[in-house]
């Protein structure tokens, strides 16, 4: 009888075991679903920084009287980069990137004179 009883606890108590283990599987489950949220968030924050579609006619759009670098840094300024040493870098890294070299930061972009229109 008695082995019976510590049979019937030993049972119980696995089965208790089991239910914490379930349990705290289920809330590891749970944190880690919201940091996996939250990790997509801060990634997708990232991506959105390294990635802007831009919808416009670049002739008409640049400025004749700002310089390659002004325009380029433009943008660097909006994301909150105020750091001027810091954006001249990156805009000398970006002109090297497309083969351009250092000396274009400073030049102006001047329009084309005249616009060509193709007729058919």
């Amino acid at each position: 009888n008695e082995i019976k009883k510590g049979g019937v606890q030993a049972i119980r108590q696995i089965e208790k075991q089991i239910a914490k283990v379930k349990n705290d599987f289920a809330l590891l489950k749970k944190a880690k679903k919201k940091e996996i949220n939250k990790y997509k968030k801060l990634s997708k924050a990232c991506i959105t920084r390294e990635i802007q579609m831009i919808f416009q006619d670049p002739i008409d759009s640049l400025d004749p009287r700002m310089t390659v670098e002004s325009i380029i840094s433009e943008g660097l300024q909006i994301q909150g980069q105020r750091n001027k040493v810091l954006n001249h870098q990156k805009v000398v890294e970006a002109l090297e990137r497309v083969g351009l070299i250092e000396d274009y930061a400073n030049r102006k972009c001047i329009q084309p004179i005249q616009k060509f229109k193709f007729i058919w």
